[in-house]
């Protein structure tokens, strides 16, 4: 149980001042110091052992390296990762694994956001398409478990642009390699690929 303080939660300083108190209290009724010194340390350390709980995803506040808290989302930059919250909604946590990742699009929408204020009206009104297509993206996982219908209308919009693209790209002239362009675009076939898939499967369970 927590202790309380004026009503409210003890800090950590405030418990770690009450422990060491009670622990100076207690050393004064044992007459080896030394003993008494290596004993408390030993069930502090059981205490602790045995109060901690395995954990998925721990975020301190000291990870934090900037942070947007808009109307709707919140975005964190820490030290492990990124932190997209949606209010009343549900957490994504994404690592910084290359730059293609969505890592590095939460950080950019994170710098835009912070530095909107900088803008002219036309970068602007680019801004807010450009935001509210990323976080129409980003909220997919919601719609997808309150209504299937806009999840597929999404997806095969998405499939259907990305073959836009390719076949545009296969009928243009080659061009020098542009490696960055092209893991992007694998990586955005890939995905496209298994959108696809997972709707046929589910049209054909929803048919059978």
């Amino acid at each position: 149980m927590s202790e309380k303080k004026n009503g409210g939660e003890a800090t950590a300083t405030d418990l770690r001042t009450k422990l060491e108190n009670e622990v100076k209290a207690l050393k004064t009724t044992c007459k080896d110091a030394a003993f008494f010194d290596s004993q408390i340390d030993r069930i502090l350390s059981l205490k602790g052992q045995i109060d901690t709980k395995p954990v998925r995803l721990i975020i301190e506040e000291s990870d934090v390296i900037k942070e947007y808290k808009g109307d709707t989302f919140y975005i964190a930059i820490t030290n492990r990762g990124a932190l997209f919250h949606v209010h009343g909604g549900y957490n994504v946590f994404v690592e910084n694994r290359n730059d293609n990742s969505l890592y590095y699009a939460l950080e950019d929408m994170v710098d835009t956001c912070l530095d909107n204020t900088k803008l002219t009206e036309k970068e602007r009104q680019d801004f807010e398409v450009d935001m509210q297509a990323k976080l129409h993206i980003l909220l997919c996982p919601t719609w997808a478990f309150t209504n299937p219908e806009p999840t597929y209308d999404i997806a095969t919009a998405v499939i259907r642009t990305l073959r836009t693209f390719y076949d545009k790209v296969m009928s243009e002239s080659l061009q020098d390699e542009d490696f960055k362009k092209n893991d992007i675009f694998e990586n955005a076939a890939i995905s496209a690929e298994r959108i696809g898939e997972a709707i046929r499967k589910e049209k054909e369970e929803g048919n059978a």
